[in-house]
Order: C-alpha cells, then sequence, then structure tokens
C-alpha cells in the first residue's frame, strides 16, 4: 500500500488494534507525509462492551481531537488504515475468539475515523520480524521532530505498553510508502 497521491488525501489515521489501542496520525505536509500526532488508547474494562466501548470513547476523544488540531475533518477524506490480526493455528496464543474482538473494536475506530478504510495484516506490513527489531527498525526512520511527537504522545504511559502505538506508525510508515515490508527503507 502506498498512498502517495496528495490530490486527495491531507491525512491517514494508522491503527493497531487490541485492548491497548495505539495510532498514529500521518498528514500530508509540503509535499511529504509526516508523523502528526501519536497515542495510545488503554482499555481495564473486563467485558468485551465495556472494553469497546472505553476503547471508542478513548480513541474518538484522542484520535478525533488530533484530526481537528491539525485542521483535517471527515470531508478531508483521511484514510484509516487498521491492522487486521491473522488466525495461526500452529501457536497456542492465537485465540480466535480474542482475534476477532480485537478486529471488531478495530474496524469500529477506522469507521469512525474515516468514511473509506483498509486493513493490512502483519504479514502484509511488517512480515516475519520480530517486535523488537521492527520498533528499532521504526524509530531509525523517524526525523528528531517525529521522534519528539511520538514521545509526547507516550510519555503518560507505560514503556511496556510503547510498543502498540510503535506498530501503528510502523503502518502508518508502510502505508505511505516511507517504509517497505519488515521496516525496509525504500
Amino acid at each position: 500500500m502506498n498512498v502517495t497521491n496528495p490530490s486527495n488525501r491531507t491525512a491517514l489515521v494508522a491503527i493497531d488494534p487490541g485492548r491497548n489501542l495505539g495510532w498514529c496520525l500521518m498528514a500530508f505536509l509540503h509535499g511529504a507525509w509526516t508523523l502528526a500526532a501519536c497515542g495510545l488508547v488503554c482499555s481495564a474494562a473486563r467485558g468485551l462492551n465495556e472494553q469497546a466501548a472505553e476503547t471508542l470513547t478513548g480513541a474518538q476523544g484522542s484520535i478525533l481531537r488530533a484530526l481537528w488540531a491539525m485542521g483535517h475533518h471527515p470531508g478531508d477524506r483521511p484514510l484509516a488504515v487498521c491492522e487486521l490480526m491473522e488466525f495461526r493455528p500452529d501457536d497456542v496464543r492465537s485465540n480466535a475468539q480474542d482475534l476477532i474482538r480485537v478486529a471488531t473494536i478495530g474496524a469500529a475506530v477506522a469507521g469512525m475515523v474515516s468514511l473509506e478504510a483498509r486493513f493490512a495484516t502483519p504479514q502484509e506490513w511488517k512480515g516475519q520480524v520480530p517486535k523488537d527489531v521492527m520498533g528499532r527498525r521504526v524509530l531509525a526512520i523517524l526525523s528528531p521532530g517525529e521522534l519528539a511527537i511520538m514521545r509526547a504522545g507516550l510519555m503518560d504511559h507505560a514503556p511496556g505498553l510503547h510498543h502498540n502505538t510503535l506498530d501503528a506508525i510502523g503502518i502508518g510508515l508502510w502505508a505511505t510508502g516511507r517504509m517497505e515490508r519488515g521496516g525496509v527503507r525504500p
């Protein structure tokens, strides 16, 4: 996926869904895609309906506020790109019911942000790259200004949760063509 048409794209919101939903806003500024905002929406709710409501409320508050702060609104045609989890039957940690719940919440947030949503599996955007390696590759692509935006977006969250937002940023970099599959620079 490479969203390089600036005539109809001014913003892209990338989402890493889950109980701790990472997100980033990529804005098309001065002829290039740049990280404009990011954050993490954490839910402590136990039930699925409560978790979904808490995540949607938190996402609405943070993502839409970031879009509006940048002067964007749904009429600007932002694109939402959400990770779509894959079921791996050989992985004992891969629970189909949990993946359905995560995908549902991710799709709901994507639909709230944009009239147009696309989905990418982990295999499509990062391949088999381990999470820690992928995180380092994402960080290496960001400019000093973007790293400052990332730190500001995560300062209220425990470092052990930052990987959720790093994944969202990786999805955003991949979707805008700033990164190829696996964290490789184009």
